[in-house]
């Protein structure tokens, strides 16, 4: 039990550090919208394919990359598909 309790703390704390790095001044408390699903999914799917799979828990970062997809925000496709390769290992 303790075991698997350590396992899940590490996970989290990796998972947080992936996302305080992906986007440091990212605003947790603000909603954001979904505005661009084909380029939600992208992000998503390309997240799952060089990161790993959402849990329970990484699902609350999923409005990054709603954020990442705003036109506004700054965020090319290329510059997070290359954060991703570059950051994450299977």
């Amino acid at each position: 039990m303790l075991e698997e309790l350590e396992e899940e703390l590490a996970h989290r704390r990796k998972v947080d550090a992936f996302f305080d790095k992906f986007a440091p001044d990212f605003d947790h408390h603000r909603a954001y919208e979904v505005k661009d699903w084909s380029c939600y999914r992208l992000y998503i799917n390309t997240y799952e394919e060089y990161c790993e799979k959402f849990s329970d828990y990484s699902l609350k970062y999923g409005k990054m990359f709603a954020h990442a997809c705003d036109v506004a925000s700054g965020y090319t496709a290329t510059d997070v598909i290359s954060f991703f390769q570059e950051n994450c290992t299977q």
